[in-house]
């Protein structure tokens, strides 16, 4: 029998990874509650207050269908695994031990190495098998094999790589810097140089990682998906094994369950286009800074995929 499929979207903020999802779960084999990372504060963390909404409308904690993912996961887990943020892979309370455990542990799987014989292997394997109920849980209810997740940072792909329970895929889609740090300044307040940086940091790290980690992964660009999305799609699925035949890109027509970029999934058109915005939105100088920090990578990114 062959295992369920586990795609994962890794990316950075504001890169256009809910649009790809729902587009992905259109397909009647796929699953996806779009952001995974966020089900523990929506939903699992214990005494949350339930104040946050699903894109069908309701709050998480009225729900009907996270309601069935949690009750399910719940009662095949104690609750101690739940003393941190699991759905976002925090290993421990404490910053420091946290910090060198993701340090180390990261690196080791990065290089294809064990991590059993780190003291942090334990913990890891509880919160891996929070999340293997999450994505099985959600299997189950919809009678699905694969399962989309767009939760983006490359530190989760290591880790739920580690599930031997799933047939694990990577899919990394990379947007023009320009348009990801306008985004970045707009909703977080920052600076052209804490929005360049910010960007660069999480693609040299992903690049980085992926010069060595043997994973299974299809790469692209965010214009390029635009620009021929059905393409695209038809590459993913054939890419991991989901039947081609059936893509569509009528993701707006099927209800779903969504955690990420809400007001994507609201738009009043279902027309697929490259938002370019920032050119309007960033002055002269501010894209000037932009390229200057990062726009060699971003220009060796785009000829490298070549998309």
């Amino acid at each position: 029998m062959s295992k369920p499929k586990l795609i994962y979207i890794v990316s950075s903020r504001y890169s256009g990874t809910t649009l790809l999802s729902a587009i992905l779960g259109a397909h009647p084999d796929i699953s996806t509650i779009g952001e995974r990372k966020k089900f523990y504060i929506k939903s699992l963390r214990p005494g949350g207050k339930g104040r946050f909404d699903c894109s069908c409308g309701k709050l998480y904690s009225e729900c009907e269908y996270w309601s069935a993912i949690r009750d399910d996961v719940m009662a095949k887990i104690p609750d101690s695994y739940l003393k941190t943020d699991v759905t976002q892979f925090r290993l421990y309370q404490n910053k420091l031990i946290n910090k060198i455990g993701r340090r180390i542990t990261k690196n080791l799987i990065a290089n294809n190495r064990s991590i059993g014989f780190t003291p942090f292997a334990g913990r890891i394997r509880e919160i891996c098998e929070v999340n293997k109920h999450i994505v099985n849980a959600t299997l189950q209810l919809d009678g699905n094999e694969v399962f989309v997740d767009s939760s983006k940072p490359i530190h989760h792909a290591l880790y739920l790589s580690l599930i031997e329970d799933f047939d694990f895929y990577v899919v990394y889609m990379i947007r023009d810097v320009r348009a990801q740090a306008a985004s970045g300044m707009k909703y977080h307040k920052w600076s052209p140089e804490e929005a360049a940086g910010t960007w660069l940091r999480e693609h040299t790290d992903i690049r980085k990682i992926f010069d060595t980690w043997k994973v299974k992964k299809y790469e692209m660009t965010y214009g390029g998906f635009c620009r021929e999305p059905m393409r695209h799609l038809k590459e993913i699925l054939d890419f991991a094994g989901v039947d081609a035949s059936q893509a569509s890109l009528d993701f707006r027509s099927t209800p779903k369950h969504f955690s990420g970029n809400k007001r994507m999934l609201k738009a009043k058109t279902a027309e697929i286009t490259e938002r370019k915005d920032w050119m309007e939105q960033l002055s002269k100088k501010e894209i000037e800074t932009i390229e200057r920090i990062a726009g060699d990578f971003w220009e060796k990114e785009r000829i490298m995929i070549n998309d």
